[in-house]
């Protein structure tokens, strides 16, 4: 056997920011490196737990997807993995921000002007959960505490655009969120459509996330008809993801529908949305993703 080959290193600069001071720290990881490992890194240096952590990613790559000409344009981890702006690195490596978000449900309530105990309540004209809000504000910490909290209820419900929060999750390319949802004992709808019809799974096969998308693939109320499944467009997940050229989710929705067998059961009574849309809940909604935005590049760099 010939000498092993070294892995490609890339710099990191780590910067963490609170309401007292700025730390920058610069590491060296492996190229390939997981965000998971990352965060764990962050909390070894600055002993957050990464369940707190809100890492914001810097450079072209995310103003390209914002359509910015800013540089420097910035947003939350939520990419599928490191390997989508490694390359645009340079010499100064990765720029991320560290912000510490302890657990804060008590006051992310009384942000959304939602009285104590009162968790389960519907929120503006959207219908939106307190869920619904915790994913679109990046809220992970709200996310799980949510959903282990007992006198919350409505991990499952929808928005009346027919959404359910792993919807809001994928739509808006939060790996994190989705995985705490898809790991809730609580969460179930994971099969349910929106306005559209159109499940979390074509979202992901939009996005591309594979991690998703295949935690959404082995779920058991996932049957081989969601993978070909058509919204009001006629366009099914597989579709999608071939068409935005994932091969990665392709092969693996291509795996599934191989292990899995004939769906037997017919569709749940509750898989089409029950409440029709309207243009004052279209705007709520709208109002509700601007603001989703905004919160994004409202955080410090």
């Amino acid at each position: 056997m010939g000498p092993k080959r070294e892995e490609e290193m890339i710099a990191i600069t780590l910067k963490l920011v609170t309401h007292e001071e700025q730390q920058n720290l610069k590491v060296k990881m492996p190229k390939g490196v997981k965000m998971s490992k990352v965060k764990e890194r962050v909390e070894a240096e600055f002993d957050i737990p990464t369940e707190e952590q809100i890492i914001l990613f810097r450079g072209k790559y995310i103003a390209k997807r914002y359509m910015t000409q800013k540089e420097n344009a910035f947003q939350p981890l939520n990419m599928p993995d490191l390997e989508e702006i490694v390359s645009e690195a340079g010499e100064d490596g990765l720029q991320m921000t560290v912000i510490h978000h302890p657990f804060r449900l008590e006051n992310f309530m009384k942000e959304e002007e939602v009285e104590e105990g009162d968790s389960d309540v519907k929120l503006r004209q959207s219908g939106a959960s307190l869920l619904h809000r915790a994913v679109r504000r990046c809220e992970i910490s709200v996310v799980q505490e949510l959903l282990v909290k007992e006198a919350f209820t409505r991990a499952n419900a929808r928005d009346r655009a027919g959404q359910t929060a792993l919807h809001a999750a994928c739509t808006a390319w939060q790996r994190e969120s989705a995985q705490i949802i898809l790991d809730s004992d609580k969460f179930e709808a994971v099969y349910k459509k929106d306005m559209d019809g159109r499940t979390a799974l074509h979202y992901v096969a939009c996005w591309g996330d594979l991690e998703v998308a295949k935690s959404i693939l082995a779920h058991p109320k996932i049957g081989r008809r969601h993978i070909h499944m058509e919204d009001i467009f006629g366009h099914s997940p597989l579709a999608l993801a071939t068409e935005c050229g994932h091969v990665k989710v392709v092969e693996a929705m291509n795996e599934t529908l191989a292990s899995k067998g004939e769906d037997d059961e017919p569709p749940p009574a509750d898989e089409e949305p029950s409440r029709p849309s309207s243009p004052v809940a279209g705007k709520a909604m709208e109002e509700d993703e601007e603001e989703a935005i905004a919160a994004i590049e409202e955080k410090p760099a």
